[in-house]
């Protein structure tokens, strides 16, 4: 009885786990979309101070946020994000509309696909 009882505990604890990182990843997703979302407002409205001060609040928040989740997420995925958040930066600073438009779609699109990449589906675990 003993063994059921400790089966079903640890049963209830993957379940939840994976409840936990199905949210994690879920939020991480919309977070770097709301994000990018405002950062190209400000583009359309040709905001540069607001927009720099967005960017350096990405940023800062970007640098929290790819350490904690380097534990669960594919590296390729955080890479890539790292190298786009830098030409979005060298954008930003030289005031190319087009790239920072572009950098910032790679961003949304990448975190996008990590929230697709990261379901919890039997394609994904095997």
């Amino acid at each position: 009885m003993k063994k059921f009882v400790f089966a079903i505990v640890l049963l209830a604890a993957l379940v939840g786990c994976g409840i936990w990182y199905q949210y994690a990843v879920a939020d991480f997703a919309a977070e770097i979309s709301v994000r990018c979302d405002a950062i190209e407002r400000l583009v359309y409205e040709k905001e540069s101070k607001a927009l720099e001060e967005n960017f350096e609040k990405f940023e800062a928040y970007w640098e929290n946020k790819e350490t904690q989740m380097a534990y669960f997420i594919d590296h390729a995925h955080l890479n890539a994000i790292t190298k786009s958040i830098g030409e979005l930066g060298m954008a930003i600073r030289v005031q190319a509309e087009a790239d920072i438009l572009m950098a910032n779609a790679r961003i949304k699109a990448e975190a996008q696909d990590i929230a697709e990449d990261e379901l919890l589906r039997p394609e994904n675990l095997f």
